[in-house]
């Protein structure tokens, strides 16, 4: 077979027919025939593509062609039908407290988003604090008069007791409680509570929000801890647009963060 000249500093996308006939078309990199080419394999495109080209996305799984439709050219999947959207979870907002701040808010909620998860890992300035949760509706009123209606389980192991369990079961009106709610069990300064708590469709204005929560708490010797996992409604109607913390007799510590996810 004949050495195919093919010519010196060609433009991407420049086609190019050989002497035998066969057809190749420059894309930035190399010469590839036309109506043969090999599917580009990578988690990222290939550079400089040219349209007609395929690329298989590995972390994906996905196989896309670079399409031009007369005005713009980009990647499309070859079956789109079959692809898996996930949602997308992302940052609203992270707060670090400083010593003494008395609430952390989370307000500034993106319009699109619906459903939210607020992780903390937080200390009370002072004894005797439970740390409780509100929300802010559809006006950016704080709920203080909302109706939460709450189930939860509370497990606490004297750990230096020989790991006494027992359980509780609560419901509050006006708060939620995120730690252990019973006589003798408020948290104390040196102590930090870990959880996160989950509220669905904050866009919904015509029904209550459903949320879940769950937390440990664990005081600085590590001699005990406290176990909750619960969920319950929100009752008022109307959206939610944010998010209020805050340890009901106090303060927080200067330790730790919260922070605000939500996807679409």
């Amino acid at each position: 077979m004949a050495a195919i000249d093919f010519p010196a500093s060609p433009t991407t996308g420049q086609i190019f027919t050989a002497g035998n006939g066969a057809s190749y078309q420059w894309n930035g990199t190399l010469w590839l025939p036309i109506g043969t080419q090999s599917i580009y394999i990578g988690d990222t495109p290939p550079p400089s593509p040219v349209p007609s080209q395929l690329w298989w996305n590995s972390t994906l799984g996905m196989l896309s062609i670079y399409y031009n439709d007369g005005n713009s050219m980009q990647w499309v999947p070859t079956n789109p039908s079959v692809a898996i959207q996930q949602p997308t979870w992302r940052l609203l907002g992270r707060t670090v407290p400083s010593a003494g701040q008395l609430a952390i808010d989370f307000t500034n909620i993106a319009a699109d988003i619906n459903d939210l998860e607020l992780r903390y890992d937080l200390t009370p300035a002072v004894n005797n604090g439970f740390l409780y949760l509100q929300m802010y509706g559809g006006t950016g009123t704080l709920l203080t008069t909302a109706r939460y209606g709450t189930f939860a389980d509370y497990n606490y192991d004297q750990m230096a007791a020989g790991a006494t369990v027992t359980a509780y079961n609560g419901t509050s009106n006006a708060n939620i409680v995120l730690n252990l709610f019973t006589a003798g069990w408020g948290v104390y300064s040196g102590t930090y509570i870990q959880g996160n708590v989950k509220v669905n469709n904050i866009r919904d204005t015509t029904k209550g929000k459903s949320f879940q929560c769950e937390a440990i708490q664990v005081n600085s010797a590590n001699s005990y801890y406290a176990m909750l996992k619960g969920g319950g409604v929100q009752y008022d109607a109307g959206a939610l647009t944010g998010l209020h913390l805050y340890f009901d007799n106090g303060a927080f510590a200067a330790r730790g963060a919260a922070s605000l996810w939500g996807s679409p």
